[in-house]
């Protein structure tokens, strides 16, 4: 089993950066950022991708050029794909919640690709909240040893980039981005605009 310890307060430790400040990051950042629409850039053909439209996400440091992947699921060949094209390669995955939608397995008898499908093409840790661990080994057949549990406040690494995992809501997960000295606010299951990070379009 995979853990990771946790790290508080971490919006203090970036010069500059206040609670819900949302920087402008252009092309020339070391924040590599790839939103990718279920139905749309992934997964065309697949009517349920199209109807759920989900965001799929690579963030990573262009520096390094390693790459998180923030709920593949659906095409994950196609994300990886992606990340080679952009001279990325993915280390490591984060799944917000369990959900099939999110993270692979039976959606109402479809068979949705997601976390098992990347471990068999690409064996990368996958980032979880401790409470949802259990449900994404459940839902996806994850091994244990597959998974890095976290709690609120931890960090997840790529580069010189840190995804910080606040506290966690049932059925969702927030996340906030750093590359210092920016600050990056997502929230959890609905869109991004302005730098918010979240994974369902809005309705």
């Amino acid at each position: 089993m995979r853990r990771s310890g946790g790290l508080r307060d971490v919006r203090a430790g970036v010069p500059g950066v206040g609670a819900g400040t949302l920087a402008v990051v252009t092309t020339e950042d070391r924040l590599y950022f790839r939103q990718l629409l279920t139905g749309r850039d992934l997964a065309r053909t697949d009517p349920v991708a199209r109807q759920m439209a989900n965001f799929v996400y690579l963030v990573g440091d262009r520096e390094t050029g390693e790459a998180l992947v923030v709920d593949a699921a659906y095409d994950v060949q196609g994300v990886l794909d992606t990340a080679e094209a952009d001279g990325m390669r993915v280390v490591g995955a984060l799944a917000t919640h369990y959900h099939p939608d999110h993270v692979g397995g039976d959606f109402m008898g479809h068979q949705v690709a997601g976390v098992k499908e990347l471990l068999d093409l690409h064996d990368v840790p996958v980032h979880v909240q401790e409470d949802e661990a259990p449900w994404v080994r459940r839902v996806t057949g994850a091994g244990l040893s597959d998974l890095v549990r976290h709690d609120g406040g931890d960090i997840v690494r790529v580069g010189e980039v840190a995804v910080v995992l606040p506290a966690r809501t049932y059925g969702s997960s927030k996340m906030s981005i750093f590359e210092a000295p920016i600050f990056w606010a997502p929230t959890s299951d609905t869109s991004i605009f302005s730098r918010i990070l979240t994974c369902k379009t809005p309705f």
